[in-house]
């Protein structure tokens, strides 16, 4: 008893229900692919190697901004900033940006480093706190041990993972200002409502030229480090900054007090009593005169 009919895809288009799902499914699209996705950029698993081993990126930062200004204008004093995200979990990763690529047992005199170390998570099952330094340096990756022991560290903190969730992926945010030589490192996406700290250093550009830094490695320590949707952009992704009030405060009594409305049924007038006035109370008047005599008119009634 069924009917088969045909119907050719362009054809199916002049019926209005088949038009209107097309363009909800052509919209759809079109937003996902605006956004960063979970799919998007590099996703890789970097195996534990005490930091001995350094996997470098299929992709460099001079090929990302080749690849930016065939779609956008390219200035002519070159971009000013780098925007590095990336997701990973548990932490204890290391991200190395490089002027060459890390040869492991070679002699790279001229190898220039900048150095990006998350720490492992803090335990959530133990009674105390702890937290080791994550932190920004310009030393080369193998002397990681010595110099968090010696604490020869351009920027750390221990404090970056307070307030996040840390039973999912973290998304961190390396920004580099060519221009001025700063550095940033910070939480983005979800976390970064919860945490607004900041890790960061200003680079003597004889030092550290960051514009010369073009290679990404990734290394992990004592366990494997899953990352995923890492990508190198010339500009700011809004939507892993989201925006927060950080002039809130708990403290509300001053907002009340400024618009608290006094009404007659909410917020009576107290009386106004000669205390308040600091006046001398007035004398209590005797009462007038009155003529205490009673007279009784006593019916009765035999």
């Amino acid at each position: 008893d069924s009917l088969d009919i045909e119907i050719a895809p362009k054809q199916a288009l002049t019926y209005p229900y088949s038009k209107y799902v097309f363009e909800e499914l052509c919209e759809a699209i079109k937003q996902r692919m605006d956004r960063p996705h979970i799919s998007r950029g590099i996703v890789i698993t970097v195996g534990a190697s005490d930091f001995a081993e350094h996997i470098v990126l299929p992709i460099s930062i001079s090929q990302a901004q080749f690849l930016y200004y065939l779609d956008n204008p390219q200035s002519p004093d070159g971009p000013e900033f780098i925007y590095i995200y990336w997701q990973a979990m548990d932490g204890d990763l290391m991200l190395t940006l490089t002027n060459e690529k890390i040869e492991p047992g070679g002699e790279q005199f001229n190898l220039k480093c900048l150095i990006c170390y998350i720490a492992q998570k803090p335990s959530t099952v133990t009674e105390e706190f702890h937290e080791t330094f994550t932190y920004l340096n310009d030393d080369l990756p193998y002397q990681h041990d010595n110099n968090v022991n010696a604490v020869r560290l351009e920027a750390k903190s221990n404090t970056f993972y307070r307030g996040c969730n840390t039973d999912d992926y973290f998304t961190f945010c390396l920004k580099l200002n060519y221009r001025t030589g700063h550095v940033i490192l910070s939480h983005a996406g979800p976390n970064s409502i919860y945490n607004h700290e900041k890790i960061e250093y200003k680079f003597d550009r004889a030092e550290l030229d960051l514009s010369k830094l073009d290679y990404i490695h990734l290394s992990a320590g004592t366990q494997d480090v899953p990352v995923r949707n890492l990508t190198i952009n010339l500009e700011l992704i809004a939507e892993l900054h989201p925006i927060v009030d950080t002039q809130f405060k708990r403290d509300t009594s001053n907002l009340l007090e400024r618009y608290l409305v006094a009404t007659s049924h909410n917020n009576p007038a107290p009386p106004i009593t000669n205390r308040a006035r600091k006046q001398r109370p007035l004398a209590i008047n005797p009462r007038s005169n009155i003529n205490n005599s009673v007279i009784l008119r006593v019916r009765l009634w035999v």
